[in-house]
């Protein structure tokens, strides 16, 4: 459905996400962790720009497709971001990249069928101009559940990865990343869950929870998209400082030049030849001129 998010609210996040992404494509692509979640923040900013009211508007009245059909085609990028984190949980848990990359290339096709099942199953809600709460129907019931297929393996993998760090953090941010981690993990579970027991028993005649779950779907992507984008800005954060010259290592550079530019000076043969040794990065002999090694 639509995202019930004000503009006024979403639009600066959603800037904000687009500058933050652009900043780890270009600064956080070291490994495969980086290029996995990279990926995942790149789905989730798709999704939820797919929700957005005025986005849905400018396709519609282009013609490209309806309102319905990008309200869809934002599950199946929150599918596509479920499939990565998965890569980067297996990644996590010890796997090699060679092998990661193998097994990952089998969640990917079963992440394409479950989206094409899903695309199928909701085709009477897409044709009908409703959303997948308000349509109903055993059809609407199937479609959640080949949509929620891989989101619940990504949030059982996610709990379960980020639970085991938190018993092993030693660090209060250590701690806090793999608590912000495992809430996250339980969120998407929740409202994994959420969409399909509601709607079974909406079916079934128990429930009638449409209206609530219209609310809670307003703004669940939205939430969700916050804390992937939050989690995913703290290595970038740590890049920038780094770059800066603010980081530790930076700073006990800079502590240490004074006298490493007076040992040079004093004694230019013994520093800069002695076997084995590697001069601190950033600096420079007396003549001025970066010093990378002692040869």
């Amino acid at each position: 459905m639509t995202a019930t998010v004000p503009g006024v609210i979403a639009w600066p996040v959603i800037v904000l996400m687009m500058v933050i992404l652009t900043a780890r494509y270009r600064l956080c692509r070291a490994n495969l962790y980086d290029t996995y979640y990279n990926n995942l923040m790149a789905f989730v900013l798709v999704a939820q720009l797919l929700r957005e009211g005025s986005v849905e508007s400018v396709l519609a009245r282009s013609s490209l497709i309806t309102v319905t059909t990008a309200q869809q085609l934002g599950f199946v990028a929150m599918v596509f971001a479920s499939c990565e984190l998965i890569g980067f949980t297996m990644l996590w848990t010890g796997l090699s990249p060679a092998e990661t990359r193998r097994q990952h290339r089998y969640y990917r096709q079963a992440s394409v069928i479950s989206c094409v099942c899903f695309l199928a199953a909701a085709t009477r809600a897409r044709v009908a101009g409703q959303t997948l709460e308000v349509s109903g129907g055993w059809d609407g019931v199937a479609a959640w559940s080949f949509y929620l297929l891989v989101l619940l393996v990504m949030a059982a993998r996610f709990i379960w990865m980020f639970a085991s760090e938190l018993r092993k953090a030693a660090s209060r941010r250590g701690r806090l990343l793999a608590t912000s981690g495992l809430v996250l993990g339980v969120l998407a579970a929740a409202g994994c869950l959420e969409a399909l027991i509601f709607a079974v028993t909406d079916e079934l005649g128990w429930t009638n929870t449409v209206r609530s779950r219209l609310w809670l779907h307003g703004f669940e992507f939205f939430c969700i998209a916050v804390f992937v984008y939050i989690l995913g800005a703290v290595p970038l954060i740590g890049k920038l400082i780094s770059r800066i010259g603010l980081d530790s290592r930076s700073r006990a550079h800079k502590r240490l030049r004074p006298l490493w530019l007076t040992m040079t000076t004093v004694v230019p043969d013994v520093a800069l030849n002695r076997p084995g040794f590697h001069a601190p990065s950033g600096f420079c002999d007396p003549a001025g001129l970066p010093v990378t090694s002692w040869e």
